[in-house]
């Protein structure tokens, strides 16, 4: 089963799912956008919430302690990983991610119990094995959890090498 819970559109916050991350600094995160809770067939357990900003062109995407944050203006995608307390950087946006404006009108679109199934590609990486020094570049919503945490880029990993 498929279901978008539209939630407050002038105003959001993450907080309630920072509780467990002390130390983090989540007036970045509050945001003017689009809050979506999705629920995908296979998952029904496992909500993604979903906060969209198509004023600054930003995404973000939270399920199971993951983060994940497409900035479009800045051109970086990148997540932050609780099971692993580390944050992954990728330069440029893969041409597979919708654009802000694109997923709200997708997201607007559909009404509740629509059948979703889960992306099913998925994209093999490689790690750096350099950290990040300098995290001034980060996108705004990502950067208070990579502060002082370790961070590396990823690279898609090819078939022969990877």
């Amino acid at each position: 089963m498929y279901e978008t819970k539209k939630e407050n559109p002038m105003f959001s916050s993450v907080e309630p799912l920072l509780e467990t991350h002390n130390n983090v600094d989540t007036t970045a995160l509050r945001t003017f956008t689009n809050e979506f809770n999705v629920v995908y067939r296979d998952e029904p357990n496992n909500p993604q919430k979903i906060e969209i900003n198509t004023l600054t062109k930003t995404e973000i995407f939270i399920q199971n302690g993951t983060v994940a944050v497409f900035d479009f203006l800045k051109n970086i995608g990148g997540f932050y990983s609780a099971k692993y307390n580390r944050c992954f950087l990728e330069g440029g946006i893969d041409a597979r991610i919708k654009s802000p404006d694109d997923l709200k009108k997708e997201l607007d679109s559909m009404t509740k119990k629509r059948p979703l199934d889960a992306p099913s590609e998925q994209i093999r990486y490689k790690v750096s094995p350099q950290a990040v020094t300098d995290q001034s570049f980060l996108p705004d919503a990502l950067a208070p959890f990579c502060k002082g945490r370790p961070t590396y880029w990823l690279t898609p990993a090819t078939a022969d090498h990877g």
